[in-house]
Parts: C-alpha cells; sequence; structure tokens
C-alpha cells in the first residue's frame, strides 16, 4: 500500500524531464594522414572522425524524435496527478461521514487511490519504453560500440515450465493461462477488469477467476499464495512487481496487459519498480 503523501511524491517524480542535449562537434583531423604519410602509416584518426560524426548525427536525431514523446508524457503524467486529487478531494469529506458505512468505504478507496494511479504512471512510462525500445538500443549500442543486444533485463534462465507442482496446482495454472492466452489483443484500459479493457492487476485477476481463485486487485497486492523461485515457475504463476504485475506461460515467456495483452521474454525487471518474486495463487 502506497501512502497518500507518497502518492503524490512519486506521480511528481515519475514526470520525466527532457533537458538540453549537447553533442560535440567532431574533428577533421585533415592533417593526420599526410603526417602519418611521411613515416609510411596509414592514420586511423579521420575516419574514426567520420564515425564519431555519423554517430553524433544519429543521436541528434534520436533526441528530435523523442521529444515529443518525452511531453506527451509528462502531459499524461500531470493529468493522472490532477484526476488523483480531483478524486481524493471527492472522497476525503466522506472519511468523516458520520454514517460508519460511508466513512468506511471512503478510506478504502481513498488508501487504494494512490497505487491506482501509480500504477497508471508506470504503466505510461513502459508505453513510452515500447515506443522508444529502438532508438534505445541503438544509443546503447553508440555508447558501447557494439550491436545492440538484451542490456540484462530478461531472466538468463530459460524456464521449461516443469516446475515442482501438485497436479491440482498446474491444473489450475493452465486454467488460468489459457483464459489469459484468449485476451491477447485485448487493449490497455486504466482500471479494466473484463474482457475489452484490462489494466495488468485486472487481467491477472480476470485470468485466475476463470481457474476459481480470486486474487487482490491491485498489482502490489497479488503477491499472495506460495513464493517460489524461479526455477519452480509453471503455466500460471505470477511475477509481481510494485506497481505491475504479469503471468508466467511456459518456455520463458511472460504473458501481460501492455498495450495490448501481449507475449514477452520472461523478465525480473519492469521500469525500475521493485521485483517482489514469483508467485503462485492457491486455491
Amino acid at each position: 500500500m502506497i501512502p497518500f503523501s507518497a502518492g503524490i511524491t512519486m506521480l511528481k517524480a515519475l514526470t520525466p524531464q527532457m533537458g538540453g542535449v549537447h553533442l560535440p562537434s567532431p574533428v577533421a583531423f585533415s592533417s593526420a594522414q599526410p603526417l602519418a604519410s611521411i613515416v609510411g602509416q596509414v592514420a586511423t584518426l579521420p575516419q574514426q572522425a567520420q564515425l564519431l560524426g555519423a554517430d553524433i548525427r544519429t543521436v541528434e536525431r534520436i533526441v528530435e524524435r523523442a521529444k515529443p514523446e518525452f511531453e506527451s508524457i509528462a502531459q499524461d503524467i500531470a493529468g493522472l496527478a490532477q484526476q488523483f486529487l480531483q478524486e481524493a478531494a471527492v472522497y476525503l469529506p466522506k472519511v468523516f461521514s458520520p454514517n460508519p458505512a460511508v466513512a468506511l468505504r471512503a478510506s478504502t478507496h481513498l488508501a487504494s487511490l494512490p497505487g491506482i494511479y501509480v500504477e497508471a504512471a508506470y504503466r505510461r512510462l513502459e508505453e513510452a519504453q515500447h515506443t522508444l525500445e529502438s532508438d534505445t538500443a541503438t544509443l546503447q549500442a553508440i555508447a558501447a560500440g557494439t550491436e545492440p543486444e538484451h542490456s540484462g533485463d530478461y531472466a538468463a534462465t530459460i524456464i521449461s515450465g516443469e516446475g515442482e507442482a501438485t497436479p491440482e496446482e498446474r491444473a489450475r495454472g493452465q486454467r488460468a493461462l489459457a483464459a489469459a492466452k484468449s485476451q491477447l489483443g485485448t487493449p490497455y484500459v486504466w482500471g479494466g477488469t473484463q474482457p475489452g479493457g484490462f489494466d495488468c492487476s485486472g487481467f491477472t485477476s480476470y485470468s485466475w477467476r476463470q481457474a476459481g481463485v480470486e486474487l487482490p486487485r491491485l498489482a502490489e497486492h497479488q503477491n499472495v499464495g506460495k513464493q517460489i523461485s524461479q526455477d519452480q515457475l509453471i503455466e500460471g504463476d505470477l511475477l509481481v512487481w510494485d506497481g505491475h504485475v504479469a503471468m508466467y506461460a511456459g518456455n520463458g515467456q511472460i504473458i501481460e496487459a501492455g498495450d495490448p495483452v501481449q507475449m514477452s521474454p520472461l523478465r525480473t525487471t519492469n521500469m525500475g519498480m521493485p521485483f517482489k518474486g514469483y508467485y503462485r495463487p492457491q486455491a
């Protein structure tokens, strides 16, 4: 559960700031080859300068492409913060209602608001990460002087889906996964819990409900059931972050409510969120 004041602070911290990018101008080294020829050598500096110039131009193009996305993210998260405060303003007076039932519902709803809006902000950042994925890989390759490779976000071990489990656990997980796969391609909808539109925790809750198991509504609360290790994963097990949740789909893959519901490689990182671990819901 995210404290109310921390929710405001986190939304502010998650808003990206796009500062100016100042890149150096490459030196031509036009005199390097004549000087090298005196001693019978071939100068490499001119060629390296040309490569550096090409990299600088590539970075400049990427920065220009990224600016509108950064501005859009900032506007969207600012909008979420405003909605958060507006909704809180509606429910806060009800906390002091003389009717205990009304006061309890208002208190419960207020307590859930920070997690809901912070999860939505993380999801917006995750969408941007997917949008900028190709450019990010290019920048990483330029920085490393290598071809783009996976940056270590993906879990190194590929799990076959044959972890330790009872027949009942395996059957429930397979039913949950079948329900999840039936929703592939469903668009992301903040607060969505039904076919037609899901957020991450609404998606896993729906899928496991088809297997007869009810899960808590918020992603960070779905670390329920049996905690397991990566090598014990079976189909249907949950990967839980503090702000996101996904389902293991076997063969080193997960299924999650991105935009749309999609398959992704197994990983333990998600936009800097703390990873809580792997969990197997129990009936």
